[in-house]
């Protein structure tokens, strides 16, 4: 969930993976989505706005804690994972973001150029 622009938000090292969770998330009607080889291991429906579950408190958190247990599973080495995930794509926040218009340097207002050798210059 990227909280500004509300756009899908999708990590991963495998391009089939993360169009496996992309796919996921959409079925659900929006939430979180964990994939390892092609195969859901986790997931958590979002159906309202994206943001709010219908599930009872008691699956919702159950849901969570097995999405956040998979997610260490695979290899993402983040103690929050949603937190960070969501914010980093708030772009109202210093110092750099990831937006739908590019890298943004939030501090400075200005896009980041998509080169290294732009940005050294």
């Amino acid at each position: 969930m990227a909280y500004d622009a509300h756009n899908v938000v999708a990590v991963g090292m495998k391009d089939l993976d993360v169009l496996c969770a992309i796919k996921r998330v959409d079925e659900i009607n929006c939430g979180l989505a964990v994939v390892d080889e092609g195969r859901i291991i986790a997931n958590l429906p979002r159906p309202i706005a994206g943001l709010i579950s219908t599930s009872k408190t008691e699956t919702t958190a159950d849901q969570f804690r097995r999405w956040k247990d998979a997610l260490s599973r695979v290899g993402f080495p983040i103690k929050h994972p949603f937190m960070t995930l969501s914010f980093v794509f708030l772009s109202v926040i210093p110092e750099l973001k990831i937006t739908d218009q590019r890298l943004v340097d939030v501090g400075g207002s200005r896009i980041i150029p998509p080169s290294l050798e732009k940005i050294r210059s």
